[in-house]
C-alpha cells in the first residue's frame, strides 16, 4: 500500500498571521454556533494568494465542532473552473432518470453529505447562471429537488466557496448572500516577503545579497505565493551554478541611475537598512534571521518615502512606470534640484532617528547597538539634526 503524501504545512508570516486570527475569530462568532439558517462564507483572492490555506482551516475547524462528522462521509468538493458546466446542477443537486438523455437516479452532493454537511465550491465564480439560481434557493431556504423531480429535499449544509472573481461574476442576487473574506495580494504585504523566501529557501536565504532583498520586496509578485515557490526553486538552482539571480525583470529605472550624486545619497541610507540598489554588490544582507527582517522592510517604506511611491503599489517599486504630468503634488526625487533634493534627504533621515530614539525608549547607547554605528558617531549625528 502506498504511503499518502501529506501536504506540506503553512507558514504564516506576520501579515498572514494577523488574517488567519481574524479567520478564526469570525468562524466562532458567525459559524461555530449558528442560529437557524447557516451563513454561506465566500473566500475571495487573487490566484496563488493562499485561499486553499483558509479553506483547509474552515474545512477542519467545522469537524472539530461538528464532531458526529466524517471527511470521507460528510464533506464533497468541487471545482466549477474545471468541472464541466453542463452538469454542475446534476452533481450538486442529483438526477432523476429521464430528466435528459442518459440521466439515471443518482443522488447529488446536498443529499450524500447529510443535513449538517459541507459543501466547498471552488471557483465558484465560474458556477453557470442556472447552477447559481439554484444554489440561491438552497441558502435562502434550505430547499432543494433532483433534476426531474419535483419533491423538496431539506438541508441544513454549510457551504463555502472560494473565487479570485469579483462581484461581476455572479448573479446580482447572489454575491449578496455570502460573507466574504478577502485575501489581500502579496504586494500589499510586502513584509511577508522574506518569510516566504526564509521557509522554502532555508539556508540560501543566508546567502541572499543587499540588492537581492532589496528588489525581492519592491517586486510586487502578480503569482503571489505560487510564483515566490516557484522562484524559490529556481534561486536555489541558479546558485548552484553561481550565477545572478533577479526577481522579475531587472529595472532600466534603476541601472540608469548609477553614479548620480542622488543614487549616492539614497544607497547611504539604504545601506543601514543592509539594503543596496547596487546590483553588483554581494554583500549578505542578513546577519541574524529573521529578527533582520523588520529592519530590511523599514529600509524599503524609507526606500518609497524617498521615491514618493505607495509600499502598496501593484507595480516593481524599483522600475515604477512613469507618472502622469497632470498628477501634481508628486515630484520625482530624480527630477528636483539637487538642495531640494538634499533637503528631501535630511527630513528622512530626521525621521529614521527619531524613530530610532523612540525604539530605543531613549537610550543613546541601545539607540547605536541597533544602528550598529559608534555612540560617538550617533550623538554627532543627533546634535546635528538638532534631536539633542
Amino acid at each position: 500500500m502506498k504511503a499518502q503524501t501529506q501536504k506540506p504545512k503553512p507558514i504564516f508570516p506576520p501579515g498572514l498571521n494577523e488574517l488567519k486570527q481574524n479567520f478564526e475569530l469570525r468562524f466562532e462568532t458567525l459559524f461555530k454556533s449558528p442560529v437557524g439558517r447557516r451563513k454561506p462564507l465566500i473566500i475571495m483572492g487573487d490566484r496563488g494568494v493562499g485561499k486553499s490555506v483558509f479553506r483547509d482551516i474552515f474545512e477542519n475547524r467545522y469537524l472539530e465542532n461538528n464532531s458526529n462528522l466524517t471527511r470521507k462521509q460528510n464533506i464533497r468538493k468541487l471545482n466549477a473552473s474545471v468541472f464541466p458546466k453542463e452538469l454542475i446542477a446534476s452533481e450538486l443537486f442529483g438526477t432523476m432518470k429521464g430528466a435528459y438523455t442518459g440521466a439515471t437516479n443518482r443522488a447529488g452532493f446536498f443529499e450524500t453529505i447529510g443535513e449538517d454537511g459541507l459543501l466547498i465550491l471552488e471557483e465558484i465564480g465560474d458556477m453557470p447562471q442556472e447552477a447559481q439560481a439554484k444554489l440561491l434557493t438552497v441558502i435562502e431556504d434550505g430547499q432543494y429537488n433532483r433534476q426531474g423531480s419535483t419533491d423538496i429535499k431539506n438541508t441544513n449544509a454549510q457551504i463555502i466557496g472560494t473565487t479570485n472573481k469579483k462581484s461581476g461574476a455572479f448573479r446580482e442576487d447572489f454575491f449578496d448572500r455570502f460573507h466574504c473574506f478577502n485575501i489581500p495580494p502579496l504586494y500589499e504585504r510586502r513584509q511577508d516577503i522574506l518569510d516566504y523566501f526564509r521557509d522554502l529557501i532555508s539556508a540560501s536565504m543566508e546567502t541572499l545579497s543587499k540588492y537581492e532583498v532589496l528588489q525581492a520586496m519592491a517586486y510586487h509578485w502578480p503569482g503571489n505565493v505560487r510564483e515566490i515557490e516557484n522562484q524559490g526553486d529556481e534561486y536555489k538552482f541558479l546558485r548552484k551554478k553561481h550565477k545572478e539571480v533577479h526577481f522579475g525583470k531587472p529595472s532600466s529605472w534603476l541601472l540608469t541611475r548609477i553614479n548620480i550624486p542622488e543614487y549616492k545619497e539614497v544607497e547611504k541610507i539604504l545601506n543601514v537598512f543592509n539594503l543596496s540598489l547596487n546590483y553588483k554588490d554581494t554583500t549578505p544582507a542578513f546577519k541574524d534571521i529573521p529578527k533582520d527582517f523588520n529592519r530590511e522592510f523599514e529600509g524599503l517604506k524609507i526606500f518609497c518615502q524617498i521615491t514618493d511611491q505607495n509600499i502598496n503599489a501593484n507595480y516593481n517599486l524599483l522600475d515604477p512606470p512613469p507618472r502622469p504630468k497632470s498628477i501634481k503634488n508628486q515630484v520625482d526625487i530624480y527630477s528636483m534640484p539637487y538642495n531640494k533634493f538634499q533637503e528631501r534627504m535630511n527630513e528622512i533621515e530626521k525621521t529614521y532617528f527619531q524613530k530610532l530614539l523612540k525604539q530605543a525608549d531613549g537610550n543613546k547607547s541601545e539607540a547605536a547597538r541597533i544602528a550598529e554605528m559608534g555612540r560617538t558617531n550617533l550623538i554627532k549625528k543627533l546634535k546635528k539634526l538638532l534631536l539633542i
